[in-house]
């Protein structure tokens, strides 16, 4: 749900709530990960990223 939440906000142009929303869920995972200073189009991206990221994570768990 946080990378929804991030998508529809940095798309909605509340950069500062979509970078909090990824935030939230990348921290719980990675102490060291620090809150993104990504904007724009930039920001899509790493959020598109993450999502990209964790959905092959969930597959190679399914195999």
């Amino acid at each position: 749900m946080y990378l929804i939440e991030a998508e529809a906000k940095a798309l909605a142009g509340n950069e500062a709530g979509a970078r909090q929303a990824l935030f939230q869920l990348i921290s719980t995972r990675d102490a060291s990960y620090t809150l993104s200073t990504n904007s724009g189009q930039n920001l899509i991206e790493e959020i598109r990223l993450t999502e990209n990221e964790l959905g092959e994570k969930v597959l190679h768990s399914l195999i």
